[in-house]
């Protein structure tokens, strides 16, 4: 294989994971990793045969793997850290309006009354709410793999409840 083709193999890569990337590591995009599986499998295994038997393919094809094993680290770290963060924000919201009860003998109305507006909310977990009827909490925001999927705090039971809708 000559080096240009060589060079454009890699390019093509590049550019193919950068914007897997891009498009993948969304929030509610979580879920394309798995139907990236199987693809990635196929060509990971036809990758393996090169490096393997065809020494002049070999650096070139390694290149290739090693920029795919980047791309797919980088959206996994991506999700992860986008729904460890959300969750630390809610757990904080959680017992900012647990100490609101412990203090007032009732959980707030809404949470303007521990201090954060839905700017604020919005800004620390997206797409989420809170309102209390008849003095039973609901607090809930939307998850970060699935475009459908929410948590919901249960008050009574202090856990985290997974809605996939």
């Amino acid at each position: 294989m000559t080096t240009t083709a060589s060079k454009r193999k890699i390019y093509s890569s590049l550019l193919l994971a950068a914007v897997t990337v891009l498009l993948v590591a969304q929030s509610g995009a979580g879920f394309v990793l798995l139907l990236l599986f199987w693809p990635l499998f196929i060509w990971a295994s036809y990758s393996a045969y090169i490096i393997l038997f065809v020494p002049e393919g070999r650096t070139n094809q390694l290149i290739r793997v090693m920029i795919w094993v980047v791309a797919v680290a980088l959206m996994v770290g991506i999700h992860h850290l986008r729904y460890v963060t959300t969750r630390q924000n809610a757990d904080a919201i959680v017992a900012t309006i647990h100490r609101y009860a412990v203090t007032h003998g009732k959980y707030p109305a809404t949470l303007d009354e521990v201090g954060i507006n839905r700017q604020q909310l919005r800004d620390k977990l997206g797409w989420s709410g809170y309102y209390c009827e008849t003095g039973t909490p609901r607090f809930f925001y939307k998850g970060t793999y699935l475009p459908f999927e929410s948590y919901h705090y249960d008050f009574s039971q202090n856990v985290w409840k997974h809605r996939s809708d």
